[in-house]
């Protein structure tokens, strides 16, 4: 039965949190920030935030720090499809990597911008590829290289940044995603022995921890899946390319180049060329769909992807016209329905009508 509980702000606040539990869709009206991060944490529930703009995400948060919650954050998960080298990586490894800790049971709440929603992603089996290390345990140290690529780092002499690793007798150093300085892992033979952060300037131990988990640095790894008939398919695509001599060229040598990396398992954040022929159907709120979400003016929310979304359509375009993209790539972005997929959820509106 959808029934919608319409609350104001006198009514108590038991009747929100039951509501909730019982799997009621709730409506509450005249709330202000404050109010509301008293209802997200009086659901004593792992949940998900959603919103339109960046003050009220930074109010939401500050009220539930404040409440001992811990907190994350999405500011800006969508990932361009084009093929560039220059192209910033914070944004996606800072999506992957909040996602991960959500994941893990490391933040209570996560708060979301309304355009992340817009993002499509992996299945749910993507949250289970991550590496665990813990000290005095066994592992194949021959196979830690591959392991590493097939999460998307990239093999060095020396760790220099995030998604680097490098190998050197017994001792592994990388630098994932999920923290702020680069691990060194010593290992004698197959056993893990110590495990440590390490200062890039000096190479000096900051600090030993018993356990780390490597996450990884795309949505896009290739494990498991039909790499030649991803190759194939983009192929295909290339082949009913409808444009002039000089952009199917350009588009050619992309194509080329990206083969190339998906028969080598040579992936970064620049294979989110790739995501159309991976056949992606999940955003965020489909990978945790058994998690509450609340969701902030949805009118506004609805404005700001359907925006969005039409603004890259345009884009999209443009670039296919150029020789940088493909027509498939026009399905890069979730449909705007998939926004309001959540199974549990409580909607916060200023004025109810």
């Amino acid at each position: 039965m959808n029934l919608f509980d319409i609350v104001s702000r006198s009514c108590n606040m038991n009747k929100i949190k039951e509501g909730i539990n019982d799997g009621l869709p709730l409506l509450v009206s005249y709330a202000s920030s404050g109010e509301k991060s008293l209802v997200v944490s009086n659901t004593k529930q792992k949940s998900i935030f959603v919103c339109s703009d960046f003050v009220t995400m930074s109010e939401v948060k500050q009220n539930l720090l404040a409440q001992n919650l811990s907190v994350g954050t999405v500011t800006m998960g969508v990932v361009s499809p084009i093929y560039s080298r220059g192209q910033d990586v914070s944004a996606m490894q800072n999506f992957i990597s909040t996602m991960f800790d959500f994941y893990l049971g490391k933040i209570d709440v996560l708060i979301v911008l309304s355009e992340a929603l817009a993002q499509r992603l992996p299945d749910k089996s993507f949250l289970e590829k991550y590496l665990i290390f813990e000290t005095q345990k066994q592992y194949n140290f021959s196979a830690l290289a591959q392991s590493f690529i097939s999460l998307g780092y990239k093999r060095c002499d020396y760790v220099s940044a995030k998604g680097e690793f490098a190998i050197r007798g017994d001792i592994v150093d990388i630098f994932s995603i999920n923290y702020d300085q680069p691990i060194r892992l010593d290992f004698f033979g197959d056993e893990l022995e110590n495990i440590s952060f390490f200062d890039i300037s000096d190479m000096k131990n900051i600090g030993n921890v018993n356990e780390i988990n490597i996450y990884p640095t795309s949505f896009y790894v290739l494990e498991n899946i039909d790499k030649k008939q991803i190759q194939e398919n983009i192929k295909n695509s290339l082949k009913n390319s409808k444009i002039n001599a000089d952009e199917l060229l350009k588009i050619n040598n992309i194509v080329y180049e990206i083969c190339e990396k998906i028969e080598n398992n040579c992936l970064d954040i620049n294979n989110a060329f790739i995501a159309p022929f991976l056949y992606f159907k999940d955003n965020l709120l489909s990978l945790f769909s058994e998690n509450l979400v609340f969701y902030d003016e949805p009118k506004k929310i609805y404005d700001d992807v359907f925006s969005f979304l039409k603004n890259n359509n345009d884009s999209i375009i443009n670039l296919i016209q150029k020789g940088e993209l493909l027509t498939p790539h026009l399905d890069f972005f979730c449909d705007i329905n998939n926004i309001f997929n959540a199974k549990k959820y409580c909607i916060f509106v200023y004025k109810f009508a």
